[in-house]
């Protein structure tokens, strides 16, 4: 675990711990670069060398989201590897995880509108990622940020509910052959897409 204040990759001051995983720990982190926050992720170094091929896999995937602009998906700033460790930085918001907001008012009354905006952002993103051939195979309340649409007013929602939403975590994503999913129908009894 990197201590804050370090100087990763020549280019990032880790300035705090954002999540830990036995995948990877994401870091907030100042890019000195592009003078910005960015949410960094390093992929543990045991996950790495006990699965080189999945380390392999996490960095084609990587650029394959780097080339995804969408309002509602965090955006793909860099990807490398500093002392044999890979990494990605994506941009950071500052919000809540829809986990958490769940948790505290998905039954209060007046949920109702913003539950649907909520899942209307993230059916954009996700069909935005899917244009590009791109599925996130593990969207889930933990993937999903809520940003505070004052920090960006140029990204506040069209629909008008004070939310924007961020899909996370395209680290599981996989490019789909939509020619191979179509034929095969909407599944298969095997979980492939």
């Amino acid at each position: 675990m990197l201590e804050p204040g370090v100087l990763f990759a020549d280019r990032y001051e880790v300035r705090s711990v954002l999540g830990q995983s036995p995948l990877s720990t994401v870091y907030k982190a100042r890019d000195a670069r592009l003078d910005q926050w960015v949410a960094l992720k390093i992929l543990n170094r045991d996950f790495q060398r006990k699965n080189q091929e999945s380390s392999i896999r996490f960095r084609r995937d990587a650029g394959l989201l780097g080339e995804l602009r969408h309002a509602n998906v965090a955006r793909l700033l860099d990807l490398g590897e500093s002392d044999g460790a890979v990494f990605v930085a994506q941009e950071y918001f500052e919000g809540g995880l829809l986990r958490n907001w769940v948790r505290r008012r998905a039954g209060r009354p007046g949920a109702i509108p913003c539950i649907l905006e909520i899942l209307c952002q993230i059916a954009d993103g996700l069909e935005g990622a899917h244009a590009r051939g791109l599925l996130h195979r593990d969207i889930r309340t933990s993937n999903v940020l809520l940003v505070d649409p004052t920090a960006k007013p140029e990204e506040e929602p069209a629909r008008g509910i004070q939310v924007c939403v961020r899909i996370l975590d395209f680290g599981l994503a996989r490019l789909v052959d939509y020619a191979r999913f179509l034929t095969r129908g909407r599944g298969s009894r095997s979980g492939e897409a």
